[in-house]
């Protein structure tokens, strides 16, 4: 995901104008390039531990996960369900894993307006650059 931002980066305008400019490479790459890529790797970030998680979560639960008796979702949600009497615990993970999906949707959306000014400052900073060179 890094990877195909920082390809994607590399032909922004300011990129190339930083180059034209004789800024180094690793002066664009740190102060650029990587905190633009980053913008999309972490508002992905939350959506990949969800994922894994509910993943581990239906292993755990059907049997092919953690050994049985480990303490995991999927297990407290299996004993909810061979325990019907006790509520309790299908509402538990049940209220856990939403918990877990919400906050990916509420952190996703955070991130991205957090960090959507580094997208803005990235051509500021080159054009400050370019006019302390002249």
């Amino acid at each position: 995901m890094v990877r195909a931002e920082v390809l994607r980066a590399r032909n922004f305008e300011y990129v190339t104008a930083a180059r034209a400019l004789g800024v180094p490479d690793r002066t664009i790459m740190f102060r650029h390039v990587l905190p633009n890529a980053m913008v999309a790797t972490l508002t992905f970030l939350p959506f990949i531990t969800s994922g894994a998680l509910v993943t581990l979560t239906s292993l755990d639960f059907l049997g092919f996960g953690l050994p049985p008796g480990s303490p995991s979702l999927g297990e407290l949600l299996k004993q909810g369900k061979d325990n019907l009497q006790a509520p309790w615990l299908g509402i538990t993970g049940f209220v856990i894993i939403s918990r877990d999906a919400d906050a990916a949707g509420i952190h996703r959306r955070s991130g991205a307006r957090r960090l959507r000014p580094a997208q803005d400052a990235a051509l500021g900073r080159i054009m400050a650059e370019a006019t302390s060179s002249l």
